[in-house]
């Protein structure tokens, strides 16, 4: 919601931002990144589970 776009826009889109190579907009890519990649990884743990 803060950057109005999915994860996915957000990584291809923020090196082209004026801003792009701040640290807030680097940290948030990382952290963001994180957190996609674990959403993903339970999701497939969860179907192994079920």
């Amino acid at each position: 919601m803060k950057w109005n776009m999915s994860y996915e826009e957000f990584e291809q889109k923020s090196t082209k931002m004026s801003d792009g190579f701040t640290y807030e907009v680097e940290q948030e890519y990382y952290d963001w990144g994180e957190k996609v990649a674990l959403v993903q990884y339970y999701k497939k743990m969860l179907k192994e589970w079920i």
